[in-house]
């Protein structure tokens, strides 16, 4: 069920009204701003669109205070709460400094997004820190900076943080490369808890690892490129899987999994161009694998068409020597 490109459902909240509790079903795009509102009757409550920086160009209704990336505007001085400080809707600037200025000198303290408001959102701020050696570090930096079409680079700040600096290329990106810019900008947000992620190169684990929060990047990078699951669409995944997992201190069960593998899998179907059919039937684990961790991962992809009835299914088969990922038929 695709709303405004975010793959997710509509989101159900409760009203009390003459003394009955009433649905309202509230749909979100991609940035996670509030577009419209639904009764239970399906009538629309309240319609929302916005300019590139969050202003509101339209505002049917006005049901609801909820706005631009689903922060509450203030009526009083029509600014944006995003808590440690107050944004300006009309100018796509913070009223106040970024108390963390010091740490990007190449970028104003007053910006928002990294200027970059149709890729990215500054929610609250969010940190990324990779740990493993250099190398396994260098080939996952090769994965973002080509993720992005080449329109980012991924450094370390002095903090030992994964920070993206816009390049002076030119032109426009991909969707898949505005996508998985998306994905990225979102995990590398300055101000929520920090995000750990530990990369290895051709060890035990397949690909990426819930529990161990791990990420195999010589297996992302044996994956390749094409449509379907790929190396980006990989790696975008456990990014996805592993920032819904320590935002929301999810356990080591296979509930707390199964929330965070959907997530992971909603942000590789954006950046591959396909629609996972095969989603915890067959997740990457040795389940389906020998005794040496060894045989072939099968998984169903909808390619999506031109026109209708152009649809298809395709089957891509990973495979597998010793947990290891060696190559991809597509």
């Amino acid at each position: 069920y695709n709303v405004f490109g975010n793959s997710m459902s509509p989101k159900i909240t409760y009203k009390f009204k003459n003394g009955v509790w009433k649905k309202h079903f509230k749909v979100y795009d991609y940035l996670g701003s509030l577009r419209f509102t639904l009764g239970e009757d399906k009538a629309l409550l309240n319609y929302k669109q916005y300019e590139p920086y969050g202003e509101t160009m339209l505002d049917l209704f006005g049901l609801t205070r909820q706005s631009y990336i689903g922060k509450e505007k203030e009526t009083e001085n029509n600014l944006g709460d995003h808590g440690v400080r107050k944004y300006d809707y009309e100018t796509g600037r913070f009223n106040s400094i970024d108390p963390l200025f010091e740490k990007y000198y190449g970028w104003s303290p007053y910006q928002y997004s990294m200027n970059n408001p149709i890729w990215a959102k500054d929610f609250d701020g969010m940190k990324l820190a990779f740990s493993g050696s250099n190398s396994a570090i260098n080939k996952s930096y090769s994965v973002i900076n080509e993720g992005t079409g080449g329109f980012f680079d991924a450094v370390t700040n002095t903090d030992g943080n994964t920070i993206l600096v816009s390049t002076d290329k030119q032109g426009p990106q991909t969707f898949s490369q505005q996508e998985f810019t998306s994905e990225m900008m979102v995990a590398i947000d300055l101000s929520r808890p920090l995000i750990n992620i530990n990369l290895s190169e051709s060890n035990n684990t397949l690909i990426g690892n819930y529990t161990s929060q791990e990420i195999d990047i010589d297996d992302v990078l044996n994956l390749g490129n094409g449509i379907g699951i790929n190396s980006f669409s990989a790696f975008i995944h456990e990014i996805a899987e592993q920032r819904e997992k320590q935002y929301n201190n999810l356990p080591n069960t296979v509930l707390g999994y199964k929330q965070a593998h959907m997530i992971g899998v909603n942000a590789e179907d954006r950046v591959s161009g396909a629609q996972r059919i095969s989603i915890f039937d067959k997740a990457p684990s040795t389940t389906y694998l020998n005794s040496t961790g060894s045989g072939n991962l099968d998984l169903q992809y909808k390619i999506l068409g031109i026109g209708a009835g152009t649809s298809r299914i395709s089957t891509i088969s990973i495979q597998i020597n010793a947990n290891n990922v060696t190559g991809v038929t597509r």
